[in-house]
């Protein structure tokens, strides 16, 4: 049986404790106030949306009456079945609101900011204790060794016979996969420097590691600026995981406010966009989406698979979720006109930069897919725009090769961007909160933006409608 999300608090206060016992006792008492702060503002919030929950379904109740909707579920079904079932009827009831657009809007935006105040105190918190943690990253969930991965070097590459591994560090953050700096003395004395990624033990993004290879050694024989895939290990016997070995790239992560050259890093993106949003799709590793039924549908099916994957994870209703699929629905011939090879998270943290701020690397392909060109260039629009004018981009991108794309399509993506990150923060969240996963950085962000991605999300439709 799942533990209850107030007992899994409860011993997540403990856990977290325990890990500050090596800390200064001046440092530990502060950290540990924190902790308790934290923790009892998670109970705070268990109570409070479970009260707002309760209302909300009582109030879509006189509706669903009045609509003939029957919100009835078994008692013999399991509680993913039943909360499954109340959701699929709330929603129901949702439309049968005799409500008019105005009203309607009111409410989503009142459900989705019902708890800001909760998310700013618990930022604060959150923040605090991350800076404190921050070189602890949490360790695997499953058995992984320095002995389990020297034994199986020999048979991954000829040349890392007898090699003998030098350095594993996890990389702490706000990571999907696992991921681990790995350096090797080769038997002939050179040390290789390796990157390691790993599937985690729960999956939270619904997509493993092993899929990237094919496109990474594609894009790598190519010419583009990314880390040489070298080997990928798809037999969970091996490592205890999926997992993909990659060597290490020079440059570094660097945030906006600390660009010298900006100018040179978005100049750079444009021309690295382009010729990505340019590249055959075939001997990618991709199946052409688009060719099984139409770009159309090809999103359709994205976009009620995203759906049905919050649904099914969501631990409270969010009609705004409802108004987003209905309206991504409406719109997909914004984005019917293209399909091509997109990064579908591509920022500036997972950028990595010389110098001279030029980009050296490209990171975290793991929402690669075949796409539209203007879903990668929205996820850079704001950093661009705080940089330089959009209209200058935009000549920088088509003047390397990139086609025209409407501030209409981008607005599409924005709204899809929020859309699919909700579905994967409410995995994460869920994943928390049940014991599924004990990684403390990604479920307290889970927590803390789940609330202010729904805001954004109300607004993003604001904007369209």
């Amino acid at each position: 049986m799942q533990p209850q999300p107030r007992a899994y608090l409860a011993s997540l206060r403990r856990e977290m404790q325990s890990l500050t016992a090596a800390l200064d006792p001046a440092a530990a008492g502060g950290l540990n106030y924190c902790i308790d702060q934290m923790v009892s503002q998670l109970i705070a919030r268990d109570e409070a949306m479970g009260a707002l929950t309760a209302t909300l379904e009582n109030s879509l109740l006189d509706a669903a009456t009045a609509a003939g909707i029957n919100l009835a579920v078994p008692s013999s079904a399991s509680p993913t079945e039943r909360r499954t079932e109340m959701l699929k009827a709330l929603e129901q009831a949702w439309r049968a609101l005799p409500l008019g657009s105005a009203q309607r809007k009111a409410l989503e935006i009142e459900s989705s900011r019902a708890d800001d105040v909760f998310r700013k105190q618990f930022s604060e918190i959150s923040a605090r204790i991350a800076r404190e943690l921050k070189e602890a990253p949490s360790p695997a969930g499953w058995d992984l060794t320095i002995k389990r991965i020297e034994a199986a070097l020999p048979s991954l590459l000829p040349r890392w016979e007898g090699a003998r591994v030098a350095l594993l560090k996890p990389l702490a953050g706000l990571h999907a996969k696992e991921i681990y700096f790995l350096d090797l003395t080769l038997a002939s004395g050179e040390i290789e420097s390796l990157v390691l990624r790993c599937d985690r033990e729960a999956d939270l993004t619904r997509a493993s590691v092993a899929d990237e290879f094919p496109l990474l050694s594609a894009l790598y024989a190519r010419g583009f600026a990314i880390p040489e895939p070298l080997v990928v290990i798809k037999d969970k016997a091996i490592l205890g995981q999926p997992a993909l070995i990659m060597r290490r790239v020079d440059g570094v992560e660097k945030a906006l406010d600390a660009l010298k050259q900006p100018e040179r890093t978005i100049a750079d993106a444009a021309r690295f966009l382009a010729r990505l949003h340019t590249t055959p799709i075939e001997g990618t590793g991709f199946v052409d989406a688009a060719k099984a039924g139409g770009t159309a549908d090809m999103w359709l099916r994205r976009i009620a698979r995203q759906f049905d994957w919050w649904q099914d994870m969501a631990t409270e209703p969010a009609p705004v979720m409802w108004r987003a699929r209905r309206w991504l629905d409406d719109n997909v011939h914004l984005v019917a006109n293209a399909a091509t090879v997109v990064h579908g998270d591509f920022s500036l943290r997972n950028l990595l930069l010389g110098e001279d701020d030029g980009i050296s690397s490209v990171l975290d392909w793991e929402l690669a897919n075949v796409g539209h060109p203007a879903e990668d260039l929205g996820y850079m629009r704001l950093t661009v725009e705080s940089i330089m004018p959009w209209e200058t981009f935009d000549a920088m991108y088509r003047a390397a090769g990139g086609g025209a794309v409407t501030l209409e399509q981008i607005a599409y993506f924005d709204v899809w961007g929020l859309y699919r990150n909700l579905a994967i923060n409410a995995t994460v969240q869920n994943f928390f909160l049940n014991g599924k996963t004990n990684d403390y950085f990604l479920g307290t962000a889970a927590i803390t933006y789940y609330p202010g991605l729904l805001t954004q999300l109300t607004e993003a439709l604001e904007g369209v409608d």
